[in-house]
């Protein structure tokens, strides 16, 4: 049986900002959207109000 690629998943994390250089996180929740379609492979991270879209592609080696 083949296996279903995933076009798009949307998981909430938790996880933390570093605010102006504070040594301190400030724990929050992100948007992780996963995208792998014919285009190319992105994480996009949202915290409600900035969202940053990274291509999987160019980092993908370093987390094997």
């Amino acid at each position: 049986m083949k296996k279903k690629k995933i076009k798009n998943l949307h998981v909430r994390v938790s996880g933390g900002v570093n605010v102006s250089g504070s040594p301190f996180l400030v724990p929050k929740m992100f948007d992780c959207i996963i995208t792998n379609d014919e285009i190319g492979k992105t994480l996009s991270i949202n915290d409600g109000n900035v969202q940053f879209t990274i291509p999987f592609e160019q980092i993908e080696r370093f987390l094997k």
